[in-house]
């Protein structure tokens, strides 16, 4: 079974509005900038486990159930594939960020491209501006 190189959640609280990462502004990876939570996926792991793993080591945050028809949008980048599953986030100071220089925004999914686009790693923009075209998979350079 064909399984991809990184895993991100694009979660969603009650109110519609999107739960991101503030990037730490040292991370050589989109330092300072707004992603999805998510990762690398090990040798070892389904992307489900993927996923519950970096939501716990970034947010402290443990979705309920899913399974791979959560996939939302698939992203074909340089490094490798990225499945991006859809689901329910954590409320409003429910969660904090676990990593170092790292922040947690909530920020609502129909302003996020009109107000934060500049502020979305690449990949991340790539993603959001397809997804709001209604497109369910990207090429990112």
């Amino acid at each position: 079974m064909h399984q991809p190189r990184y895993c991100c959640a694009i979660l969603i609280d009650s109110r519609g509005n999107l739960v991101l990462e503030r990037r730490s502004p040292h991370d050589p990876i989109a330092g300072g900038m707004l992603a999805c939570f998510g990762g690398g996926r090990e040798a070892d792991e389904t992307p489900e486990e993927t996923i519950r793993r970096e939501l716990r080591e970034e947010l402290g945050f443990t979705p309920g159930q899913f399974d791979r028809d959560a996939v939302a949008f698939v992203l074909h980048t340089p490094m490798g594939e990225a499945w991006f599953y859809q689901l329910r986030g954590p409320e409003m100071g429910e969660a904090q960020a676990e990593e170092p220089g790292c922040g947690v925004e909530w920020i609502a999914e129909q302003r996020l491209l009109t107000n934060h686009d500049h502020e979305l790693a690449a990949w991340h923009r790539v993603m959001f501006r397809a997804r709001a075209a209604g497109q369910r998979s990207a090429t990112a350079h």
